[in-house]
């Protein structure tokens, strides 16, 4: 109240402080019986002491808030020890004014649900009883502290354990997917072996090329199809296990992981394939030059062979149908020998 009051006149003189600048002084008056009269204040005068006002009574209402506090504390801390002095009431069963170990971990139990380890309590017994019999009360605050430091130690155990244990799950889930990379990486393997030693071939075909014969490149071109279908054959094998792999289920953490290992496997099949492509591309060309070579060759043959027929014909002096008789006798085909 006296705040708002203080508040009211300031806002006042703030409200009015321009009329009350522009009215005429008052005269005091100095006669003989009021002769040590004071002039009234100005509007400067009212201001001052309007705000000197204002702060005393801010300060006497933060002191009167600051001693409202304490008395409460000391309300709340003395309501506190009555219910500390009510529990440890409640588990001194045999009235001996202490907390023994029985009673102690009868206490963790009914009040926190916790089983007080052996060790705990030893450490309890040490660093608070000493010599004596058991808690007293005027140390029962300092058991409630221990006892909670002993069920967070117990409980960070039990997380540890917990983390321990998912990590050695999650440990052995990672080495059995670990083993399915490894299997699916040995079949790429194999399969990039072969592919690199088609490629390795493949790739010294025009060179070859130039001085095999039209049979000889048959041949050629038959066994590098073969080495090619092979080839494809484990790359497809290798490609049809990435596709398969992580399709069962995984354990989240191993998700990311999982999941990059099998696009690193994708590519080196998808990289398999290419090469294969390339490599078929290859075969096929060659391929292609053989069958020009071969009727190169068979028409180099043909006037090879006219030529000598001709050189024959005019040694022998007799005419085609007889040369051939002499060469296949009575038959009407001419074998290879023959020929």
């Amino acid at each position: 109240a006296f705040s708002e009051k203080a508040k009211e006149a300031l806002d006042f003189i703030k409200e009015k402080g321009s009329e009350i600048k522009a009215a005429p002084p008052v005269a005091s008056k100095k006669d003989n019986k009021d002769k040590d009269a004071e002039a009234p204040p100005n509007l400067q005068q009212l201001s001052a002491k309007a705000g000197a006002t204002k702060n005393s009574i801010a300060k006497d209402l933060k002191m009167v808030k600051t001693l409202q506090t304490k008395l409460l504390s000391k309300a709340v801390a003395s309501e506190v020890m009555k219910k500390m002095k009510g529990v440890f009431t409640k588990y001194d069963k045999n009235k001996d004014a202490v907390l023994d170990r029985k009673e102690i971990a009868a206490l963790a139990k009914g009040e926190y649900k916790f089983t007080v380890p052996e060790d705990s309590l030893d450490l309890i017994f040490k660093a608070i009883v000493g010599e004596g019999k058991g808690v007293k009360a005027d140390d029962f605050h300092r058991l409630i502290c221990a006892v909670g430091v002993a069920r967070e130690r117990s409980k960070d155990q039990e997380r540890k354990a917990e983390r321990e244990q998912g990590e050695a799950e999650l440990a052995e889930a990672k080495k059995k997917v670990q083993a399915v990379i490894d299997e699916i990486g040995t079949a790429l393997k194999a399969a990039s072996t072969d592919v690199t030693e088609l490629n390795n071939q493949t790739r010294a075909l025009p060179k070859d090329s130039k001085d095999m014969k039209s049979q000889a490149m048959v041949a050629r071109a038959e066994e590098l199809e073969a080495s090619v279908k092979a080839a494809a054959e484990k790359a497809k094998a290798a490609a049809e296990q990435v596709e398969n792999f992580g399709s069962d289920d995984v354990e989240k953490a191993l998700e990311k992981w999982v999941k990059a290992e099998k696009n690193r496997m994708s590519n080196s099949a998808k990289s398999l394939d290419a090469q294969i492509s390339k490599a078929k591309t290859a075969v096929s060309t060659f391929k292609d030059q053989v069958t020009k070579k071969d009727a190169a060759e068979v028409k180099a043959l043909g006037a090879k062979s006219m030529k000598r027929l001709r050189a024959a014909l005019a040694e022998k002096k007799v005419e085609p149908l007889e040369l051939f008789r002499e060469v296949v006798g009575s038959k009407e085909t001419i074998s290879k020998d023959a020929f």
